[in-house]
């Protein structure tokens, strides 16, 4: 954007009354990054310029601004009048001048963007498809929704299709063929010890032991600082307020909210709007797209829930990694691991059998909803029985109790629904709580068979000198597994299940 938006007399500048407006205008230069011509301000670490200079002095001098419109007194008579209608006048055409200004630039900068595509198509496809998303933005669901034999075309009955579908999918997961022995021991535990479990009433003290983890200490400033630089910038919850924003707060602020934050995990409790979400859904690859189960749901939450998640997520997997919690034939959503490792390690027995003219067996097995069915219940239960200190504890029973949601379609929204089980995909504790969750899947007992993790997909590697032998291991090992997953309510996606031999 050119300098000559804020041309306007700084008489009026001064005298204008829209102060929260053009505040607003110039913290979505900072949102947007919409400034990107020579001369418009200084330079950015990015490499991209900010707003410009003159409105970024201007916006520091707000204060001396709300002095100038404050009602004059003059001999016991209000002169207010017709000065501040002139001035409302006056604001009111320079917040225009900068909204026009600013579609102004959108423009230009996707005239350029467009015709940098031909460059990038084969120079670089990457960037090409990068730059082809961005133009084209978000896409909305089009598709028809079979719902109940029903063949749903209008927005509102796919809302209430995907709603209830949710609704029924976000619940304590129930089947006849779980173990409800289990099952009821571990509710009675949960409800015989509310002082583990439940928000109190009063701040809990901060304790000052030995453990070497900030698991038990007050949220400082210094970790909210760094939260807000490390975390990058997802798309804005139901607020509408993204990160970069916090990015820009005083260091006042950043002390004001690392007093919130830790007044909230001292309690174990989290606002109600901190456990609100917008729901928005992806189709999942090729599937079929009229069935709402071939949709995955991601949540966007507040960015301020996010910022604590980001600080008791670093602290968590300290804790976890050192105490060694979490099983090495895990290597989803781990630091230092990645599919390559599960790869190799499952590729090694294969290699080694291969080599002694072995029979080798491999099944390949799929959580079904893994994320959406997580036992609430049985999660408290393994995080208390993992050793874990209370006060987290505490804050994540509060973090999964009473969470709302509504799916965003087509930029409309139905009313909030409940939920009443899973961990809220796309949020930041739900990997690690996930992979604490699966933390005590059985371990092979035979030696001839391999176990590897990544996330929700597990797979199962055996091998013999003859069939009997390596399947023998491997109906041990996937009897194992049945008993714990029907101990801790999950299932297995069988359309996904692969067997090799």
């Amino acid at each position: 954007m050119q300098q000559a938006v804020f041309t306007v007399s700084s008489s009026l500048l001064v005298v204008q009354c829209s102060m929260m407006q053009l505040g607003l205008i110039v913290l979505s230069y900072l949102i947007e990054g919409l400034v990107h011509n020579e001369g418009c301000g200084r330079q950015s670490a990015e490499g991209r310029s900010r707003v410009p200079q003159r409105a970024e002095r201007a916006w520091k001098d707000r204060a001396t601004w709300r002095r100038k419109l404050q009602p004059h007194k003059l001999e016991g008579r209000d002169v207010r009048g017709s000065l501040h209608a002139e001035r409302a006048r006056g604001g009111a055409s320079l917040c225009e001048d900068v909204r026009n200004a600013i579609e102004r630039h959108e423009t230009r900068s996707r005239r350029r963007l467009a015709d940098s595509l031909n460059k990038n198509k084969c120079e670089n496809p990457g960037k090409f498809w990068k730059i082809f998303k961005k133009l084209r933005g978000s896409t909305p669901l089009t598709y028809p929704i079979k719902h109940n034999n029903q063949l749903l075309l209008q927005t509102t009955d796919k809302l209430n299709a995907f709603q209830n579908h949710l609704q029924n999918l976000h619940i304590t997961p129930q089947d006849p063929n779980f173990d409800n022995d289990i099952y009821i021991r571990i509710t009675d535990h949960v409800t015989a010890n509310p002082q583990l479990y439940l928000p109190l009433q009063t701040p809990a003290p901060q304790i000052q032991n030995n453990i070497p983890y900030p698991l038990t200490t007050d949220i400082t400033a210094n970790e909210v600082a760094a939260a807000i630089c490390r975390t990058k910038n997802p798309a804005a919850g139901p607020d509408n307020i993204p990160n970069i924003i916090y990015r820009h707060y005083p260091q006042r602020t950043v002390e004001f909210l690392a007093a919130i934050y830790t007044a909230s995990f001292r309690r174990g409790a989290l606002p109600p709007r901190w456990k609100h979400a917008l729901i928005l859904l992806f189709p999942k690859p090729r599937k079929d797209l009229t069935n709402v189960d071939n949709y995955r749901p991601i949540s966007l939450t507040l960015t301020i829930c996010k910022l604590m998640e980001h600080i008791l997520n670093l602290c968590l997997q300290q804790y976890v990694d050192d105490a060694d919690l979490i099983p090495q034939t895990q290597a989803g959503f781990r630091p230092h691991t990645d599919i390559i490792d599960q790869i190799l390690k499952v590729l090694t027995p294969v290699e080694t059998a291969r080599e002694r003219r072995q029979t080798i067996a491999i099944v390949a097995l799929d959580m079904q909803r893994a994320f959406d069915t997580v036992w609430h219940d049985g999660l408290r239960y393994k995080l208390t029985n993992l050793g874990l200190p209370p006060q987290i504890t505490r804050w994540i029973s509060d973090f999964l109790q009473d969470r709302t949601a509504q799916i965003k379609i087509n930029n409309q929204l139905p009313t909030p629904l409940i939920i009443h089980g899973g961990v809220p995909q796309g949020t930041v504790l739900s990997p690690i709580l996930y992979n604490l969750f699966v933390a005590d899947i059985p371990t092979t007992r035979q030696t001839n068979v391999t176990l590897g993790q990544f996330a929700d997909d597990t797979i199962y590697v055996a091998s013999g000198r003859t069939i009997y032998v390596a399947t023998q291991g491997m109906n041990n090992a996937l009897t194992d597994l049945t008993t714990w997953l029907k101990q801790w309510r999950l299932k297995l996606n069988v359309s996904k299940t692969q067997a090799i031999l």
